[in-house]
Protein backbone atom coordinates (compact mmCIF):
# COMPACT_ATOMS: atom_id res chain seq x y z
CA UNK A 1 0.00 0.00 0.00
CA UNK A 2 1.38 3.55 -0.94
CA UNK A 3 0.78 6.39 1.58
CA UNK A 4 -3.18 7.37 0.68
CA UNK A 5 -3.88 3.57 1.44
CA UNK A 6 -4.07 2.50 -1.59
CA UNK A 7 -2.70 -0.26 -4.11
CA UNK A 8 0.63 0.38 -5.59
CA UNK A 9 0.05 -0.24 -8.97
CA UNK A 10 -2.60 2.48 -9.12
CA UNK A 11 -1.92 5.04 -11.89
CA UNK A 12 -1.80 8.39 -9.83
CA UNK A 13 -2.64 11.57 -12.12
CA UNK A 14 -2.28 14.01 -8.67
CA UNK A 15 -1.72 14.09 -5.31
CA UNK A 16 -3.13 17.31 -3.98
CA UNK A 17 -5.63 16.01 -3.73
CA UNK A 18 -5.29 12.61 -4.54
CA UNK A 19 -6.46 11.11 -8.12
CA UNK A 20 -5.86 7.65 -9.31
CA UNK A 21 -7.07 4.88 -11.01
CA UNK A 22 -6.01 0.90 -11.21
CA UNK A 23 -3.99 -0.12 -13.54
CA UNK A 24 -5.56 -2.15 -17.08
CA UNK A 25 -4.15 -5.57 -15.31
CA UNK A 26 -5.77 -5.14 -11.93
CA UNK A 27 -9.24 -4.96 -13.45
CA UNK A 28 -8.58 -7.73 -16.53
CA UNK A 29 -10.52 -10.95 -15.99
CA UNK A 30 -12.61 -9.63 -13.24
CA UNK A 31 -16.01 -9.81 -12.42
CA UNK A 32 -15.67 -7.09 -9.37
CA UNK A 33 -13.26 -3.97 -8.78
CA UNK A 34 -11.32 -4.66 -5.82
CA UNK A 35 -11.90 -2.32 -3.19
CA UNK A 36 -8.75 -1.40 -2.97
CA UNK A 37 -8.57 -0.08 -6.62
CA UNK A 38 -11.29 2.05 -7.32
CA UNK A 39 -10.83 5.38 -8.94
CA UNK A 40 -9.84 7.60 -6.29
CA UNK A 41 -11.06 11.26 -7.12
CA UNK A 42 -10.62 13.67 -4.77
CA UNK A 43 -11.55 17.74 -5.24
CA UNK A 44 -10.11 18.70 -1.67
CA UNK A 45 -9.16 17.56 1.52
CA UNK A 46 -10.89 14.76 3.31
CA UNK A 47 -12.99 16.15 6.03
CA UNK A 48 -12.16 14.39 9.81
CA UNK A 49 -15.51 13.19 10.54
CA UNK A 50 -17.07 10.79 13.40
CA UNK A 51 -19.14 9.04 11.27
CA UNK A 52 -21.66 8.06 13.72
CA UNK A 53 -23.41 11.32 14.43
CA UNK A 54 -22.25 12.69 11.02
CA UNK A 55 -25.38 12.30 8.36
CA UNK A 56 -25.37 13.95 4.69
CA UNK A 57 -28.72 16.07 4.16
CA UNK A 58 -30.39 15.17 0.45
CA UNK A 59 -32.60 17.93 -0.47
CA UNK A 60 -33.89 20.28 -3.42
CA UNK A 61 -35.54 19.40 -6.38
CA UNK A 62 -35.59 15.58 -4.86
CA UNK A 63 -39.20 13.24 -4.18
CA UNK A 64 -38.60 13.25 -0.77
CA UNK A 65 -35.35 14.98 1.22
CA UNK A 66 -33.64 12.46 3.24
CA UNK A 67 -30.72 13.03 5.82
CA UNK A 68 -29.16 9.19 5.65
CA UNK A 69 -26.98 7.77 8.41
CA UNK A 70 -23.81 5.56 6.87
CA UNK A 71 -26.33 2.46 7.67
CA UNK A 72 -28.69 4.08 5.45
CA UNK A 73 -25.74 4.46 2.66
CA UNK A 74 -24.97 1.35 2.81
CA UNK A 75 -27.80 -0.84 2.81
CA UNK A 76 -29.05 -2.71 0.17
CA UNK A 77 -31.58 -2.22 -2.46
CA UNK A 78 -34.91 -3.47 -0.93
CA UNK A 79 -36.54 -4.26 -4.22
CA UNK A 80 -36.22 -3.58 -8.13
CA UNK A 81 -39.84 -2.68 -9.89
CA UNK A 82 -40.08 -3.12 -13.67
CA UNK A 83 -42.86 -1.78 -16.27
CA UNK A 84 -43.60 -3.07 -19.76
CA UNK A 85 -45.71 0.09 -20.65
CA UNK A 86 -42.47 2.82 -19.84
CA UNK A 87 -43.45 3.67 -16.54
CA UNK A 88 -47.07 2.31 -15.98
CA UNK A 89 -48.11 -0.37 -14.07
CA UNK A 90 -44.91 -1.93 -11.96
CA UNK A 91 -44.24 -5.51 -11.30
CA UNK A 92 -41.81 -6.00 -8.16
CA UNK A 93 -38.85 -8.40 -9.83
CA UNK A 94 -37.01 -10.93 -7.65
CA UNK A 95 -33.83 -10.23 -6.39
CA UNK A 96 -30.61 -12.47 -7.45
CA UNK A 97 -28.11 -13.03 -4.49
CA UNK A 98 -25.72 -10.05 -4.32
CA UNK A 99 -21.96 -11.14 -4.09
CA UNK A 100 -20.89 -7.67 -2.78
CA UNK A 101 -22.55 -4.84 -1.33
CA UNK A 102 -20.37 -2.76 -3.73
CA UNK A 103 -21.70 -5.27 -6.98
CA UNK A 104 -24.63 -4.66 -9.46
CA UNK A 105 -27.83 -5.93 -8.16
CA UNK A 106 -28.95 -8.47 -10.51
CA UNK A 107 -32.72 -9.15 -10.76
CA UNK A 108 -35.21 -10.97 -13.11
CA UNK A 109 -38.83 -11.16 -13.84
CA UNK A 110 -41.07 -13.14 -16.45
CA UNK A 111 -42.95 -11.74 -18.38
CA UNK A 112 -45.38 -11.96 -21.76
CA UNK A 113 -44.56 -9.88 -24.47
CA UNK A 114 -46.91 -9.61 -27.22
CA UNK A 115 -45.44 -8.93 -30.91
CA UNK A 116 -43.97 -5.94 -31.25
CA UNK A 117 -41.72 -2.94 -30.07
CA UNK A 118 -41.52 -2.83 -25.91
CA UNK A 119 -40.03 -0.97 -23.59
CA UNK A 120 -39.05 -2.46 -20.04
CA UNK A 121 -37.94 0.16 -17.21
CA UNK A 122 -36.43 -0.66 -14.26
CA UNK A 123 -36.47 1.53 -11.05
CA UNK A 124 -34.47 0.50 -7.71
CA UNK A 125 -36.07 1.60 -4.21
CA UNK A 126 -34.20 1.47 -1.30
CA UNK A 127 -34.37 0.25 2.50
CA UNK A 128 -35.36 3.99 3.44
CA UNK A 129 -38.13 3.78 1.06
CA UNK A 130 -36.25 6.48 -1.57
CA UNK A 131 -37.03 5.73 -5.42
CA UNK A 132 -34.58 5.81 -8.06
CA UNK A 133 -35.45 9.15 -9.70
CA UNK A 134 -37.39 8.95 -13.42
CA UNK A 135 -34.54 11.06 -14.95
CA UNK A 136 -31.23 12.47 -13.98
CA UNK A 137 -32.13 15.98 -15.59
CA UNK A 138 -31.78 17.74 -12.17
CA UNK A 139 -29.92 15.25 -10.19
CA UNK A 140 -26.53 13.85 -9.98
CA UNK A 141 -27.76 10.18 -9.79
CA UNK A 142 -28.34 7.14 -12.21
CA UNK A 143 -31.91 7.66 -13.89
CA UNK A 144 -34.23 4.27 -14.33
CA UNK A 145 -32.66 1.67 -16.37
CA UNK A 146 -34.72 1.30 -20.06
CA UNK A 147 -34.22 -0.92 -22.83
CA UNK A 148 -36.21 -0.97 -26.01
CA UNK A 149 -37.16 -4.94 -27.46
CA UNK A 150 -38.83 -6.34 -30.36
CA UNK A 151 -40.41 -9.38 -30.30
CA UNK A 152 -41.19 -11.63 -33.31
CA UNK A 153 -43.10 -14.77 -33.76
Amino acid sequence: MDIWDERDDMVVHGTDPYNAEPSPRTLADRTLTPLDAFYSRDHGPLPDLDPVPWRPTVDGPVERPLTPSLEDLRSDFSRVDVSLDEGGPWIQADLDEQGSPWAWQHWRTTADLGEGETVITARARDTAGATQPESARHLWNTPWARIRVTCRS
